[in-house]
């Protein structure tokens, strides 16, 4: 289970809500809509500067296989441009 925009002050921890959905908690995203503000207003990535950016940073090395004490190249949690972002060439 992923749980997205997770309160500082939940009454509920990681151990309560695997015991009333009966899995495991894979991740938490917490509530960070400064920081998501900030970042569509500026029209830039997400910073590994911020609760949320570290929170998806952590998420996606754990996804990748990468191990916790590993430093991070970069700052921002997406270097990569988007897909769409080159026409194709005929």
């Amino acid at each position: 289970m992923v749980i997205n925009r997770v309160g500082k002050r939940e009454d509920l921890g990681n151990s309560d809500m695997e015991k009333i959905f009966n899995c495991p908690v894979h991740a938490t995203f917490p509530n960070d809509g400064l920081s998501l503000d900030r970042v569509v207003t500026m029209g830039q990535p997400l910073s590994g500067e911020c609760a949320l950016g570290r929170a998806v940073e952590d998420f996606a090395r754990r996804l990748a296989g990468v191990p916790a004490g590993e430093k991070r190249r970069s700052s921002t949690v997406l270097e990569a441009r988007p897909v769409l972002s080159e026409s194709c060439g005929g």
